[in-house]
């Protein structure tokens, strides 16, 4: 890929290799060609996970502890990620790190505690408000999440995702549980929110540049029709590219 010396939204100076402008997060000029289709292509790197269970409800356990007591929680969170990262494997022999840290996000957790704790005082519509609110503080850890796996071929992975997508596939989410407990089936609102589902065919890979996982652990069931469904991570994850 092609190095850019600075970025062309903001002026600032780029790494070597860098994909996305690291102030800004702006795409760089031979990022922006492969995006599009104009420029060369990485060839796709298969992911394998292998965390445990056991693993999972540790470190699920650390952080669930952590985020009780409130302050601590950023640092939870970046146990687990840093857990969830290291656990995973590239086909072409590249190793994956996560550089986050506690301290970067622990003010996060504070302040969607105080939000949630100001909108009990106006019934309904403080509630509406919080959810939006928080959704937005929610998609800037995603990012902070993205933009802090390194991979060692490939340097840091950028996110794409925006405001407005987010809170649409939260509510879709939060439809979609209803509806399993009204007895729709889960899983039902998300094949009809996703093209693939409504026309038949099998998901696609969830990443056209640099990394391809097929997501085929995110399988459902929704009545005795669907058998493929995305979750909400799966769309989130439509949204890394490196």
């Amino acid at each position: 890929m092609a190095t850019d010396s600075t970025c062309t939204n903001c002026g600032t100076r780029l790494e070597l290799e860098a994909s996305f402008c690291a102030y800004c997060g702006q795409a760089t000029a031979s990022m922006a060609a492969e995006l599009s289709g104009t420029g060369p292509r990485s060839r796709q790197v298969i992911l394998t996970f292998t965390g445990t269970v056991l693993e999972a409800l540790g470190w699920g356990l650390f952080a669930l502890i952590l985020g009780m007591l409130l302050i601590p929680a950023g640092w939870g969170v970046a146990a687990i990620s840093r857990w969830l990262v290291h656990s995973l494997t590239l086909d072409n022999g590249a190793t994956v790190e996560f550089h986050g840290m506690g301290g970067q996000i622990w003010g996060y957790s504070i302040l969607m505690f105080f939000i949630q704790a100001v909108s009990n005082l106006i019934p309904g519509l403080g509630g509406v408000i919080a959810w939006l609110v928080n959704s937005r503080i929610q998609l800037v850890i995603w990012q902070w999440f993205f933009r802090e796996v390194h991979m060692s071929d490939r340097g840091n992975l950028g996110f794409t995702g925006q405001y407005w997508p987010y809170v649409g596939w939260s509510l879709l989410l939060f439809l979609d549980l209803l509806n399993h407990r009204t007895g729709l089936g889960h899983g039902r609102l998300f094949a009809v929110g996703i093209p693939e589902h409504r026309h038949g065919r099998r998901p696609s890979s969830v990443l056209g540049h640099g990394i391809g996982d097929t997501m085929e652990g995110h399988r459902g069931r929704a009545g005795e029709h669907l058998d493929h469904y995305h979750t909400m991570d799966g769309c989130l994850v439509h949204q890394m590219v490196r």
